[in-house]
């Protein structure tokens, strides 16, 4: 793996790995009444995080954390004649890096509705106190690779020292 990746382990991150997510405009609609609902794509991406959860042994945990994410889009069938074949997936059309994790970072939530389901990562996305996000290469069907570690009080005495 990657440099980044060993730094992560070593400073004791796990990685879950996922399907590349569903636009933020395929997540939610809304009803004639202004009703807010989930749409069939967003269901099906959720029901994929859980099974992610689930088959990591991820059990809910309320503590503080911190997160990084590592964005791999599609690999590009066929670059331009001129364009630099390293580099290209830099500029092809995907997702807005924000975009993307909107909607993972909401799959990862504990809703209402799943009172029951300890395989979620955290109760709300409030108790995330720093996220990173990166631009990864581009592999196949694309991907995200997403690091996470629950703090405890030493590291939330570091991150409130260091406070700018």
């Amino acid at each position: 793996m990657s440099k980044m990746h060993d730094e992560l382990i070593q400073n004791n991150f796990k990685l879950l790995q996922f399907n590349y997510t569903i636009s933020l405009n395929k997540y939610k609609g809304f009803t004639r009444t202004g009703i807010q609902y989930l749409k069939k794509e967003a269901i099906e991406y959720i029901s994929h995080v859980d099974s992610v959860l689930q088959k990591n042994n991820v059990i809910l945990n309320e503590n503080l954390c911190e997160i990084v994410i590592i964005q791999h889009p599609k690999k590009i069938k066929t670059i331009p004649k001129f364009e630099d074949k390293e580099l290209y997936f830099l500029k092809q059309k995907r997702q807005d890096l924000d975009n993307i994790n909107k909607v993972l970072l909401d799959a990862l939530q504990l809703k209402k509705n799943d009172i029951n389901n300890i395989n979620k990562l955290y109760k709300n996305d409030n108790q995330i106190i720093k996220i990173s996000i990166y631009l990864g290469k581009e592999i196949e069907n694309g991907g995200i690779d997403l690091y996470y570690k629950f703090l405890d009080s030493n590291d939330i005495n570091h991150y409130v020292k260091n406070l700018t």
